[in-house]
């Protein structure tokens, strides 16, 4: 666990890291686990609620090879009710108190399927050269099916659907590439890698209102998201002395979203304002995401004597990042006694650019009081990133 990090990890987060290194099996041979899973309860049973798991490696000489293999089924089953009773009271004599209650019962039930795929290999060039590769596939199908039965204040039934898409393969890819260099001094070594990140997520939310008997309103949201990234790490130490070392790298970060939303025109106005008179058209809102995030640091450390060791370091930061919003609404449209049409209007084309340079500095100071004590001291500056997630 790593309470105070130095200029070599992301600066993203107000807490420490931990850092698990992994040691890699050197007999030859076939190693794997097969594990099967089920539930039941009084909703579903095995044939909707299971897994399986498979993890498994062959290594002859110089190669390694590796995969795994996830399927999933979860169903879950829940419902209950809501009583909600507003009392509002007045001090005229003239006018009554207002009792204003909404009672509903709600039904939910949700359904996931998730495959996950994973291959690779390692090439031992030499004992100190390790060339890895590895492919990876991921799919899911998710629906979730809410049912609200209003008892007051009137007698109604609303229904929410949350479905993935399923003519679109929702499925998320990644390439990945390693290169380890190791010396006979372990505190001399060299990495790289990239990683390459493809995805694409389609689904809809459909609100049902029943009206009145027998007649049953749509409303149809559709969402579809793409989202690419790419991240690229270097890293090289170097022993100055026997108690000295120099460690520099490079983290690169890029990442570039398109997020779509579509919406029919009826479920804000009453009246066509994008095609053809007595037609419910749809609103077409994009929202692109792009940032560049380049980071360069160096750290130095020093055990000065048995006891005080000490480990300054610096991390340069290169930000750029694009917001934009684009939609089909028509800017001309005016609509009475509402915001939604100066919202699309200010919106409508904008990009918010943010370009920025910024230094992280950091210091790290041990003291050993004995065998296994010592006292700790850290500096740094942190950040947290809006929107810095995979996914925008």
């Amino acid at each position: 666990v790593i309470t105070s990090p130095s200029a070599k990890y992301d600066p993203e987060g107000m807490a420490g890291i931990i850092n698990i290194v992994l040691k890699k099996g050197s007999k030859d041979g076939f190693n794997g686990i097969l594990k099967f899973n089920g539930r039941h309860n009084k909703y579903y049973s095995l044939d909707k609620m299971n897994g399986l798991n498979f993890n498994g490696n062959y290594r002859k000489q110089k190669f390694n090879f590796f995969s795994s293999l996830s399927l999933s089924n979860k169903f879950g089953n829940r419902s209950g009710y809501r009583n909600n009773i507003t009392t509002y009271y007045t001090d005229l004599a003239e006018n009554d108190d207002i009792i204003d209650s909404i009672f509903y019962n709600y039904i939910d039930r949700k359904e996931r399927i998730f495959y996950n795929f994973k291959f690779g290999v390692d090439y031992y060039i030499n004992d100190f050269l390790t060339i890895s590769s590895q492919f990876k596939a991921d799919h899911h199908n998710k629906k979730s099916t809410t049912a609200q039965i209003f008892t007051e204040p009137e007698p109604y039934t609303e229904t929410s659907i949350e479905e993935d898409d399923s003519e679109n393969p929702n499925l998320d890819l990644e390439w990945l590439f390693i290169l380890d260099r190791e010396y006979k001094n372990p505190d001399q070594a060299l990495s790289f890698s990239i990683n390459l990140h493809e995805g694409d997520d389609a689904e809809s939310a459909i609100l049902k209102d029943e009206v009145e008997e027998g007649v049953i309103l749509e409303k149809i949201t559709l969402f579809n998201d793409k989202h690419s990234a790419i991240d690229i790490d270097f890293l090289y130490k170097y022993p100055l002395s026997d108690n000295s070392k120099i460690e520099f790298g490079y983290d690169g970060r890029i990442i570039d979203n398109k997020s779509n939303m579509s919406f029919l025109e009826s479920v804000l106005f009453d009246e066509d304002i994008i095609g053809e008179p007595l037609t419910d058209d749809y609103i077409d809102n994009e929202f692109l995401f792009k940032r560049n995030l380049h980071g360069v640091f160096i750290e130095y450390e020093n055990q000065l004597s048995d006891y005080f060791s000490i480990k300054p370091s610096l991390r340069i930061e290169k930000l750029d990042r694009d917001v934009g919003f684009e939609t089909n609404f028509i800017s001309e449209f005016e609509l009475d006694s509402s915001l939604y049409d100066d919202l699309f209007n200010e919106a409508k084309g904008q990009t918010y650019d943010l370009d920025t340079l910024e230094v992280y500095p950091y210091l790290n100071m041990t003291y050993n009081i004995a065998k296994n004590e010592n006292l700790q001291f850290g500096f740094g500056r942190r950040v947290e990133r809006p929107g810095g997630g995979a996914h925008g």
